[in-house]
């Protein structure tokens, strides 16, 4: 995961605009959206914070942050139009991590969204784009995966997963330090990270028996396979 995937969605194009710019001149990658579309339901997968101005939930402030987060739980910070206390104590009481009144100071937006991405940061990690190990290449930067030089389809957190196991060979990751490092937070359900090792293995063919679990730890990618 490149450090500091944000998504911002906010109807203020020139607001979004300049946003991006301060955060991409930080060493982050931003992505813009308008509206909680489809676009922003993709992009939101693959952030470590979401920007969601109030103007733009519909309906249901809960239901819009729950389908922004899905089963990652990604840090929200909601930027409101209004400066009644009552509002963000709603916004906190539904799930938002942060709430920022607008007009607001872009440096200091910029150190809050910092602040949410600091227990994920691992300079020597993210400033590789590509690992491979065997068979199996993962290229970061064109989110792809080749097996026996062949591509083969996995999700965004799939593909972060499985580049965090192939980039460090024998190393045992720990569940939380997946969790930091691919979802940039700790996951309340270990589950998650289960699910996702599961589906990885059924798509590396033959590859799949050198990922493996270290009981009560983590999980690895290794050479000395169980027979």
């Amino acid at each position: 995961m490149p450090y500091g995937k944000i998504l911002m969605i906010d109807e203020d194009v020139q607001l979004r605009r300049l946003v991006a710019d301060h955060l991409e001149s930080k060493g982050m990658e931003v992505a813009l959206a308008s509206r909680i579309d489809d676009y922003a339901l993709s992009a939101a997968e693959r952030a470590s914070v979401i920007l969601l101005s109030s103007s733009a939930i519909a309906g249901d402030a809960g239901s819009s942050i729950a389908r922004l987060r899905g089963e990652l739980n990604t840090p929200v910070i909601i930027l409101t139009a209004t400066g009644a206390q009552t509002d963000a104590m709603l916004y906190f009481r539904i799930g938002a991590d942060q709430v920022v009144q607008k007009p607001f100071n872009i440096a200091e937006l910029s150190l809050r969204v910092k602040a949410l991405l600091r227990r994920c940061e691992d300079t020597n990690y993210y400033k590789e784009t590509s690992a491979s190990f065997k068979g199996i290449t993962v290229d970061l930067k064109e989110y792809s995966v080749m097996i026996d030089g062949q591509p083969v389809e996995l999700s965004p957190k799939e593909i972060e997963l499985l580049f965090l196991l192939v980039s460090r060979p024998e190393k045992t990751f720990s569940r939380s330090e997946i969790s930091s490092r691919v979802w940039g937070r700790i996951l309340s359900d270990n589950r998650t990270i289960a699910v996702h090792i599961n589906r990885i293995k059924s798509k590396l063919g033959g590859y799949a028996a050198y990922i493996t679990s270290v009981r009560g730890v983590g999980y690895k990618i290794t050479e000395r396979i169980s027979e």
